[in-house]
């Protein structure tokens, strides 16, 4: 049978490409041109259906010319990855390596003689083994591919057929072809791979450089960078280029421009080898600390299913699509409200088929950044990571953040002004900046952060941090003021609590997101779990005492509940009816109970023939009467989003 299905993966699209080529020609420095003479080897497919992955280990990538051999890649651990993502239904491409050949003449590859088949449709991977014929010793094969044409185009496209791989037994026999390079030039056939290597010759200033990628097996891979490249270290930081750091870059090589354009690059540490994965989650929990990945692309392990267990214990960093670190709650919101990619690092377990990630981030390609203007107070500064919290008063340019409060990150290209127009270095402003401080900053936001492009300063402030938190309301207990709130972000305090006790004091401030203000007593009979708010505060020992309530939504299921029954006592100051049940759903009783209705300020009243109507002229027909009540239960009764009069 013929092996694999193409599976498409995220490059990046011809505009990028194009974009990025355009931009490599100039910058500081002199010329950034990379063009590399020589030889480009890539990886590619033909298309076939019986699986839909088909996971290799590759070690070496040589090149046999008329002056010997030369080898464009190796990796003694050898480099994961999925034939059957090198075609979509049309041959994709992966870049393997360069490297200065005469007159080649054979391409060979040597890889592991076991590989993992995901059979279509199934979870579970079959193991194989390519023909022994092809054994070479310590458990590789090679395979040799003969260049039976000239190559004038300066690129082997290595065609791994596997429509004709022919599995028998266990055993597969492989057939490997020079492919087209019909496609090449176009950037959104290529997948994007992962080099870890060293930065060397760095030339340019940010964002547009250019540097040779020394890999650890002595190659050189010439790479770019452009606005468009994330840069960021271990901790999720922003950071800049400099030459010895060692670098995992990830991107896609472009034969216009001549190098691997780098879509992000991670700074790390030399002996850094820890598996990695990216693909598309679902199934978050984030009370088990768990989700679930279709596996895409993987390095360091060959895997066993096609989708794995992924587990975030305590100390797991989080990493939004830019690198910037965000808490973990907001992560597993972003994954359980709209599913997305993500890439994890850790150490995979074939037995249970689970990966303990160290780090897990939402990929880039998914970043739904929008560029905005902003303006506010500072309420809280992170001196140390050249960040700060600001509660906003007015926005521009994109949808309106969810909290009250955002995380302002700065980085090295970050421009700062004083009050009175001048620019000044980040150490000043840090130095300066206090709590109070009112700041203009425009920037691109996304996933609660606003990576800020310039901050200016109206006024530098004075006072203390304030305690600010943003969630989501689980529990509702009016008889002590209080309520519990799911922590999403908070700032200028520290806890390692996920729900936190919310007293609120008769005096606090309590307003929508429109500013219509409410009473201690409204609040509490409208807010229902599952509402949205940012609270002000002072934090102590588990419990935030509010000065100021922002309700962003006031929870539950308008249409959750629903009664129909005939009114016996009322207090229309009160908003509250008693009834004896006819009907009902959404709710455990018998005929003859009575319930408790609950209406608000927001609670609608309609008349018998369905037109809308007062609060008062509702109450004052209820006499002999039969109501229709929706909502939601709460506290042993009804909460009324609708009250229709039914005779």
């Amino acid at each position: 049978m013929g092996l694999g299905k193409g599976l498409a993966k995220w490059p990046l699209t011809a505009l990028a490409l194009a974009t990025m080529a355009l931009t490599i020609g100039c910058g500081g420095g002199g010329s950034i041109s990379v063009s590399n003479s020589g030889i480009d080897v890539f990886f590619s497919d033909d298309f076939s259906d019986d699986f839909d992955q088909v996971w290799v280990r590759v070690y070496r990538v040589d090149v046999v010319g008329s002056g010997g051999t030369t080898t464009v890649f190796s990796d003694p651990d050898g480099e994961v990855m999925d034939l059957a993502a090198l075609n979509d239904g049309a041959p994709r491409f992966v870049y393997m390596g360069s490297g200065d050949v005469t007159a080649p003449q054979m391409v060979s590859i040597v890889l592991d003689r076991e590989l993992s088949l995901i059979p279509t449709g199934g979870d579970s991977a079959i193991s194989a083994s390519f023909d022994l014929a092809l054994a070479t010793g310590d458990g590789q094969v090679t395979i040799d591919l003969t260049l039976d044409v000239r190559v004038d185009s300066g690129s082997v496209v290595v065609d791994f057929d596997l429509s004709q791989w022919t599995l028998n037994g266990g055993s597969i026999n492989p057939v490997v072809r020079v492919g087209s390079d019909i496609g090449l030039d176009n950037g959104d056939r290529h997948e994007e791979r992962s080099i870890r290597g060293t930065v060397n010759d760095l030339v340019g200033e940010a964002p547009d450089q250019h540097f040779r990628l020394r890999t650890h097996s002595g190659h050189s891979v010439p790479v770019i960078t452009t606005a468009d490249t994330v840069v960021y270290g271990p901790d999720g930081a922003e950071s800049t280029l400099a030459n010895g750091q060692h670098v995992l870059v990830t991107g896609v090589f472009s034969r216009p421009a001549g190098g691997f354009l780098a879509s992000e690059i991670q700074i790390r540490g030399p002996d850094d080898h820890l598996h990695r994965l990216m693909g598309e989650a679902f199934d978050a929990n984030f009370e088990t600390c768990t989700f679930l990945v279709k596996l895409i692309d993987v390095r360091g392990f060959v895997p066993s299913h096609r989708i794995v267990t992924v587990l975030t214990p305590e100390g797991t960093v989080y990493l939004g699509p830019a690198g910037d670190e965000i808490r973990k709650a907001r992560f597993y919101e972003r994954l359980v409200a709209h599913g997305t990619k993500v890439v994890a690092e850790g150490r995979y377990d074939p037995g249970t088929n689970t990966f303990t990630a160290a780090v897990v981030k939402l990929h880039h390609e998914h970043d739904d950044r929008h560029r905005v203007e902003t303006v506010g107070e500072v309420v809280h500064v992170d001196r140390e990571h050249h960040s700060f919290a600001m509660a906003w008063s007015e926005w521009h340019g994109g949808p309106e953040p969810d909290s009250e409060v955002v995380r302002v990150a700065t980085g090295d290209r970050t421009q700062f002004f004083s009050p009175d127009g001048a620019p000044i270095r980040a150490s000043a402003f840090f130095s300066e900046v206090q709590p109070g401080a009112i700041v203009e900053v425009s920037g691109l936001f996304g996933d609660g952060v606003l990576r800020a492009a310039v901050v200016k300063v109206r006024s530098w402030g004075g006072g203390t941090d304030r305690h600010v938190a943003f969630g989501e309301v689980v529990s509702v207990h009016p008889d002590v003021w209080k309520f519990r709130l799911a922590l999403v972000e908070w700032h200028g305090f520290h806890t390692d609590l996920r729900v936190i006790d919310v007293f609120v004091p008769e005096d606090a401030t309590i307003v929508d997101a429109d500013g219509n203000e409410f009473t201690r007593d409204q609040f509490f009979r409208e807010i229902m779990p599952g509402g949205k708010v940012t609270v002000f505060g002072l934090f102590e020992e588990g419990t935030m005492t509010a000065h100021k309530i922002v309700v962003h939504r006031w929870g539950g299921d308008t249409h959750q509940a629903r009664a129909v029954g005939t009114p016996f006592e009322w207090n229309a100051h009160e908003g509250r009816i008693w009834i004896h049940l006819i009907e009902w759903s959404g709710f455990d009783a018998h005929a003859g109970d009575k319930l408790l209705v609950l209406t608000t300020d927001r609670t609608k009243y309609f008349g018998p023939d369905g037109g809308e109507i007062t609060k008062a002229g509702f109450f004052e027909h209820l006499t002999h009467s039969t109501i229709l009540a929706e909502g939601v239960m709460r506290d042993g009764g009804l909460l009324a989003a609708v009250c229709k009069l039914l005779e």
